[in-house]
């Protein structure tokens, strides 16, 4: 899961992924890790979007940000939180099981199709 207000829908730029509710962030971008909950075999990071504009409220920061103790950010786990306590056991969306999004996400990030890298 990942906290932002800046995640951009590309649904809304192309309804054809609608399906996916594909969003984008920006390159420049940071991330927190705010919590980690592991229940039987399921697993879920919450990570803190933090793009680059805003590392300056976070304090103290070189390569990467790190949150100031006085950030209240609870509200934000415990929202997270009861979202994965209502959704946990739903079964998966069979949209992922399909063959479209299984070749979309068969790469590692970043790597493209005409590089030869990865024999396609």
């Amino acid at each position: 899961m990942i906290a932002s207000s800046k995640a951009a829908p590309l649904f809304d730029l192309n309804p054809a992924v609608s399906k996916w509710s594909l969003h984008t962030l920006g390159c420049d971008s940071f991330f927190q890790v705010l919590d980690l909950q592991v229940t039987g075999d399921q697993s879920r990071i919450l990570l803190l979007h933090v793009p680059a504009q805003g590392v300056r409220y976070f304090g103290g920061w070189h390569h990467a940000p790190s949150l100031t103790p006085e950030a209240d950010l609870e509200p934000i786990r415990q929202l997270a939180l009861d979202r994965w306590e209502q959704q946990k056991d739903l079964p998966p969306n069979p949209v992922f099981d399909e063959s479209e999004w299984l070749a979309r996400t068969s790469l590692p990030i970043g790597p493209g199709f005409g590089d030869g890298q990865f024999g396609r």
